[in-house]
């Protein structure tokens, strides 16, 4: 056998994971659909949720408590949780 043969077994196993990897599809978290929550407590706090209809992470007023899952302290963290990540460029041009 020659000793390439391992390196070369190492390499296509790193492939294929590679492969397999980028094959998989981003789903949206079900929490990123339910509707912004003011709660029931009166607070004043500025939050993000993500909104379906317009695919959007727009603030909202929080009222303190009972919050789901949708309610994100700025819209950084809403837009990583909540949007897809960017597509890797194409190679067309």
């Amino acid at each position: 056998m020659s000793r390439l043969a391992p390196a070369a077994a190492i390499v296509i196993a790193v492939a294929l994971v590679c492969i397999t990897s980028a094959s998989e599809e981003w789903t949206r978290p079900e929490g990123c659909l339910q509707p912004a929550e003011t709660g029931v407590c009166e607070a004043l706090i500025y939050r993000y949720a993500y909104k379906v209809s317009s695919d959007q992470c727009e603030q909202f007023v929080f009222g303190g408590c009972d919050a789901n899952f949708n309610n994100f302290e700025s819209q950084e963290e809403c837009e990583q949780r909540c949007k897809p990540p960017p597509s890797p460029p194409s190679d067309e041009e």
